[in-house]
């Protein structure tokens, strides 16, 4: 498959639900490995426009990755973001606010960070955060 260099150009919306139904199905089913085919394309299965799963753009991505090695790397090398701050009762205090170490990403964005909770039923859940000023709090949050 030949795919635009152009970011402006790749359409990874081919790849995904009923547009790729009626487009193009010389790849068949839309997978993680087939997705990236499309260009700087990111399968995702939190929750697509079309379904449970959808192929993104890098523009729509952020750090809302689905997988932990997404999110920060491979187990070998996993790399949160970190960030020169520390908090005093919700108030940044005096640090430089540099960002000390960037994230091992899927796209590179160097500011994602991996956070674990414990979901309702009791067992250990992860999500992919935008972290770039360092308080352990989703920076962009959806309305």
């Amino acid at each position: 498959m030949c795919r635009p260099k152009d970011p402006e150009k790749q359409d990874c919306s081919l790849c995904s639900g009923e547009i790729r139904e009626s487009k193009n199905m010389f790849f068949g089913t839309c997978s993680y490995d087939t997705c990236k085919l499309y260009g700087d394309c990111y399968y995702s299965d939190l929750g697509g426009v079309f379904g449970d799963k959808d192929c993104l753009p890098k523009s729509a991505v952020g750090c809302t990755y689905s997988t932990k090695e997404d999110c920060v790397g491979k187990p070998d090398a996993e790399k949160d973001i970190k960030v020169d701050v520390t908090y005093e009762n919700g108030e940044r205090t005096g640090t430089t606010n540099r960002i000390t170490q960037q994230s091992s990403d899927y796209f590179s964005f160097g500011t994602c960070k991996w956070q674990t909770y414990t979901d309702m039923d009791g067992l250990s859940q992860g999500v992919c955060i935008k972290d770039a000023d360092g308080d352990n709090a989703p920076d962009c949050l959806e309305d």
